[in-house]
């Protein structure tokens, strides 16, 4: 996380965001996604696996 006097931002889109520049959301591919839990973990075991 970063942090100054009067922003907080727990990620880049909210540092790009404060900083007055533009976030663009465009549609990914399903089959890139990040690993965040043990769900998403076994998920990529099975991928791998398969």
């Amino acid at each position: 996380m970063h942090s100054r006097k009067d922003m907080v931002a727990t990620d880049e889109a909210s540092m790009v965001e404060a900083t007055g520049g533009t976030v663009l959301v465009t549609e990914g591919f399903v089959g890139n996604f990040k690993i965040t839990n043990s769900e998403d973990w076994r998920l990529a075991e099975n991928i791998i696996n398969d």
